[in-house]
């Protein structure tokens, strides 16, 4: 377990990469761009308890990790009201299953006391004023598919109420974050290509390689 100077170092680090927050009372769920360099997005899903010391106030904490594919589509489907009309309708059931293998968590020293993989849940369900915006985790069955399921009952649950405003803030931060990350790579492989080949120019003409040898 991490001592309070990690607790409060790693804190500091996502609070560094955070895209936006939702607030509700002693629960918050932030977007981060930890998980840019590998095209996921990462909900942080958090529960705190403010009577407690300072770094020890996390009761709960579940990270969901949505590629940035899937998070367009969720993103579409919240922007064009498909999901608000579901909801009005009580017939809102969206979830995404992901999780960790049980050889995965071993390798990295977090296996589960039951052997099992962790599965995690996101899923979004009708409120009184627009959705909850839930995280689950537990213990997780892995199918022949690489899915993993949910096998037995959930450890950890955040549940995060949003009315349609926030919602559509949450998708639109997180989407205008995809796009600068985006075309920052692209104009960044671009540059390098650039560089790269005004360079060659430069050591070709001054004998310093063969232009035949360099595109060898």
């Amino acid at each position: 377990m991490a001592n309070k100077e990690e607790t409060k170092k790693n804190e500091k680090t996502y609070e560094n990469r955070q895209i936006i927050r939702i607030d509700v009372k002693s629960k918050f769920v932030e977007v981060l761009d930890t998980g840019f360099d590998i095209g996921k997005v990462a909900l942080n899903f958090i529960e705190y308890d403010d009577s407690k010391k300072s770094g020890e106030r996390i009761t709960q904490q579940i990270m969901i990790y949505m590629d940035f594919a899937k998070f367009r589509v969720f993103a579409h489907d919240m922007l064009s009201g498909r999901f608000a009309k579901l909801a009005a309708d009580k017939k809102l059931r969206y979830q995404d299953l992901t999780g960790t293998p049980a050889e995965r968590l071993k390798a990295q020293n977090r296996e589960r006391e039951d052997g099992k993989a962790e599965s995690r849940k996101l899923s979004l369900t009708p409120s009184a004023k627009g959705f909850f915006f839930t995280a689950e985790s537990g213990p997780g069955e892995e199918m022949e598919t690489g899915l993993i399921k949910p096998a037995g009952k959930a450890e950890k649950k955040v549940s995060i109420p949003m009315d349609a405003d926030q919602s559509k803030q949450l998708v639109l931060m997180t989407l205008a974050a995809i796009d600068a990350y985006e075309i920052a790579k692209a104009t960044t492989k671009q540059m390098k290509s650039l560089l790269n080949e005004q360079l060659e120019k430069i050591l070709t003409e001054k004998g310093i390689i063969n232009s035949k040898n360099a595109k060898a």
